[in-house]
């Protein structure tokens, strides 16, 4: 879904107002919605690359799965393909790899697009990694441009020294561009980037009915809960919020498993496995029973019922961000 997206953004964000060549007279005539031309600039300077991409910045990316997979990264990843003058011909390169490779994600898009056109390696790949701070090839590397990101704000407001500022500064420009240098010897460019872990549960939602709320007492008594709503999560790109509202963690373990995951980079094995480590045997049995989590399994995608009802990460992040509004 971010690739698919990400492609379609991509062309809002060309097709804004940030093309000279398109005027506010042609946005008319090509009849584009005013909502379109004008809504993509987070899109072209990639605000979305920002684990907490509103409100004020603090210099802390998102995880390398977590980047790949969110359709605004991917759309400034295509913006900057198709508006870069050292590859000749980006859209017809873009599509002849999609209509060859059938490419899945955006990883899969990036290795199809260079084995077709070998002499934009080099261009393709610092506009993969400089746009996303090499976070998606080394966890180090997010963490140094965290680290670089933040004291600058510290210099800047004076609370350091430019020396400590240039410090930071210069170590992160070091391993990025080893980094570069062995990408292009065949070095993995997506090494950083995570297996989708998923696990299932029930989130307990917390509603009020009234004492004429037939519909509620009516399903209850036929055994249905409707203050249980299914979700699908995934380990390596939960927020901490989401594993405590929803996964039922308390707010101190949610934080305890995202700091682990943002220390180690990303988690491997069976999920459920992993929070059993990481919250202890006694703890984890509590809230796999309160919540009812479980191994997640594919449900028939063509029954919209099942589909409609199932809460997944990207609707987590829409409740979360209208609570804080």
């Amino acid at each position: 879904m971010a690739l698919t997206e990400g492609w379609a953004e991509a062309f809002e964000a060309l097709y804004g107002p940030a093309n000279p060549k398109l005027k506010e007279k042609d946005r008319k005539k090509y009849n584009i919605s005013e909502f379109l031309f004008s809504r993509q600039d987070p899109i072209r300077r990639d605000r979305y690359i920002w684990a907490k991409y509103f409100g004020k910045k603090t210099g802390a990316l998102k995880n390398g799965l977590q980047l790949v997979s969110t359709e605004g990264v991917v759309a400034g990843q295509f913006y900057d393909i198709l508006s870069s003058r050292a590859i000749n011909a980006p859209f017809e390169k873009c599509v002849t790899t999609m209509l060859i490779h059938q490419p899945k994600n955006y990883p899969e898009f990036v290795q199809g697009f260079v084995k077709l056109y070998p002499e934009d390696k080099s261009t393709l790949f610092r506009i993969v990694l400089e746009g996303l701070n090499y976070a998606v090839m080394s966890n180090e590397a997010r963490n140094l441009y965290h680290s670089y990101y933040r004291t600058k704000l510290d210099y800047v407001q004076k609370k350091i020294s430019n020396a400590e500022h240039l410090k930071a500064k210069q170590a992160f420009l070091a391993l990025k561009e080893d980094l570069f240098k062995k990408a292009m010897a065949g070095e993995n460019l997506f090494a950083n980037v995570g297996p989708q872990l998923w696990f299932s549960g029930e989130a307990k939602l917390d509603k009020k009915h009234g004492f004429f709320d037939f519909k509620y007492k009516l399903m209850k008594k036929l055994g249905v809960d409707l203050d249980a709503m299914p979700f699908n999560l995934d380990l390596n790109t939960a927020t901490a919020k989401m594993l405590s509202f929803f996964g039922g963690m308390e707010p101190t373990d949610a934080e305890k498993i995202v700091s682990l995951r943002d220390k180690v980079g990303f988690f491997t094995g069976d999920p459920l496995k992993v929070l059993n480590e990481i919250l202890g045997a006694q703890k984890f049995q509590s809230v796999k029973s309160k919540n009812k989590l479980k191994p997640f399994e594919p449900k028939n995608s063509s029954d919209p019922n099942s589909q409609a009802t199932t809460l997944w990460p990207e609707d987590f992040e829409r409740l979360r961000t209208e609570s804080e509004l």
